[in-house]
């Protein structure tokens, strides 16, 4: 049986009927939050309300931010907006905030679906999400830099003092469109997991950690779709990183035109297994080939990636 006031199963699985908010990971605790946000909603507001009931929710996810809790597993819901290109964004807005996230153990999950609830940079070339905290997960949003030109998510350390690590850092089922700079940035961050993510023609960099920064280690990177994104779709410092089961089309490989490291660039890292991606160029060096469009680290292995014209069990050269 599950608690039918809350919605949750004994052991707080997570939020009945909501995608995103059941983890294995993650798990929630008896005594664990779940607000509600949902800008256009007549009775939202904040102060002076829980956002615990979703007659009443929160007007915004600062509001939320400021009632988790470290560990406890609170649960930030964000409702359905109409922000896609064929519904009336006007009378139903999505998100139009840029938060940081301290909070251990939250999680901000779209309950509109991946393309239902939208999120866009309140300010001009940050992050929608800043995430310090360990144990963060980020589910089923759009971030769209369609009004106000961004990037999606940055995961970085904080400093030891702080506690604030960024570690653990979970995002699932995320769409980042075009008008988005960065999708995901992730500066120090050990074992954070990205999967089922959509990153569309535009982005600039899907997966990136900046070189002046610390490496990424042990990340799980799968099942992730890169469609022609500008400069490269996984540009890290991996150490011990599994990037497995992505899909990543470039118009000018297939083409056979240069696209330098447009796919996998891991170059300085160490120690990756790189296998079973399935890339849109063909095998071998020349411009546009799978040598072309990877860098591995010169430690890596790299196996069973699947070109147009056939697997490969070597290392891009």
């Amino acid at each position: 049986m599950y608690d039918r006031e809350r919605g949750t199963f004994p052991g707080a699985e997570g939020v009945w009927g909501i995608q995103g908010t059941s983890r294995g990971a993650h798990t929630r605790s008896a005594d664990s939050r779940v607000m509600y946000v949902q800008p256009w909603h007549v009775n939202a507001f904040d102060g002076g309300n829980t956002g615990e009931n979703p007659e009443e929710p929160f007007l915004t996810v600062t509001a939320a931010l400021a009632r988790t809790r470290d560990h406890t597993g609170d649960v930030i819901l964000i409702g359905p907006s109409g922000d896609w290109q064929y519904g009336d964004g006007g009378e139903l807005p999505g998100i139009n905030e840029t938060v940081v996230v301290n909070t251990h153990g939250v999680s901000i999950i779209g309950a509109g679906g991946v393309l239902g609830s939208y999120w866009h940079p309140a300010v001009a070339a940050d992050f929608c999400i800043t995430v310090n905290g360990l144990d963060v997960t980020i589910a089923n949003i759009c971030f769209t830099g369609a009004r106000t030109a961004g990037s999606g998510i940055m995961a970085q350390w904080n400093g030891g003092a702080t506690g604030q690590w960024a570690d653990n850092l979970a995002v699932y089922n995320c769409f980042f469109d075009g008008a988005i700079d960065i999708g995901i940035q992730m500066n120090f961050v050990w074992y954070p997991i990205i999967s089922g993510c959509y990153f569309a023609e535009g982005v600039t960099f899907g997966i990136y950690q900046d070189p002046a920064d610390g490496a990424i280690l042990g990340a799980r990177i799968h099942d992730n779709f890169f469609k022609d994104v500008v400069t490269s779709a996984i540009s890290i410092e991996g150490e011990g990183c599994d990037i497995f089961q992505n899909y990543f089309f470039v118009i000018e490989a297939e083409a056979g035109a240069a696209a330098t490291d447009r796919m996998i660039d891991l170059v300085n890292g160490s120690a990756n297994l790189v296998h079973h991606n399935t890339m849109s160029c063909l095998l071998g060096a020349g411009a546009g080939a799978y040598d072309d469009c990877n860098t591995e680290s010169g430690t890596d292995s790299w196996n069973q990636n699947y070109c147009i014209d056939g697997p490969t069990v070597a290392r891009p050269l």
